[in-house]
């Protein structure tokens, strides 16, 4: 099985990764035309997504094949049915979809002794999210929280500097507020107002992708 994984690395290994330009071409070829080898393209340059999404587990090397088999299927129903003109990157709608392929994969072998997928990506990402629904982002019942992680990221990075050394501090790092004033020499009233209003911010940025997400 070892060596079985290390032939599908050396596969991986050559997988040749997309610009931009080139990815939109094929989903222009595939969606518009129906051409199989664009869809082919796609995949192919995707798989090392998977790879990096199931080894974050802890499973034996036999799982890990079956893992990432399952993965691909995650990756090729992504492909079919995602839509190029939606707001949505790619990889962050196939991640969605190759995680919740290997989480019901792994909720079918429940006596397995893995460490779970969701808690393996709870990254500054999650970690924000979680903080941002506590401070007003209510998602629940409407789309999975955790297919926003690389969006929040997304978000955070679209802040002014300000906004964003506030948001990580306090919703973040949970520094005192009264210190991360002090040290950016501005009020806490200040402070909180620029919080709020980075808040408010990402807010908007979140539900503008779920109204693109649902055809809105």
């Amino acid at each position: 099985m070892f060596i079985m994984i290390s032939r599908y690395l050396q596969e991986l290994n050559k997988v040749q990764l997309l610009s931009a330009e080139e990815e939109r071409a094929l989903w222009k070829r595939y969606k518009e035309f129906d051409d199989r080898s664009a869809r082919q393209e796609i995949i192919k340059s995707y798989q090392p997504l998977v790879y990096k999404l199931v080894s974050k587990l802890t499973v034996t090397n036999e799982m890990m094949m079956d893992l990432i088999q399952e993965g691909i299927i995650g990756l090729i129903e992504a492909v079919e049915n995602f839509e190029p003109h939606r707001k949505v990157r790619f990889s962050t709608y196939a991640t969605y979809r190759i995680r919740g392929r290997v989480l019901n994969h792994l909720k079918r072998d429940s006596h397995l002794n893995v460490v779970s997928l969701e808690s393996s990506f709870d990254e500054n990402g999650l970690r924000l999210l979680d903080k941002l629904e506590q401070a007003g982002l209510d998602l629940e019942g409407q789309v999975e929280e955790r297919y926003f992680k690389n969006e929040v990221q997304v978000a955070m990075e679209r802040l002014s500097d300000q906004e964003q050394q506030i948001v990580r501090a306090l919703l973040v790092g949970d520094e005192d507020a009264k210190d991360v004033a002090k040290k950016m020499k501005i009020s806490v009233g200040h402070l909180y107002r620029v919080q709020r209003k980075a808040i408010k911010r990402i807010r908007g940025m979140l539900s503008r992708l779920m109204k693109d997400m649902k055809g809105a």
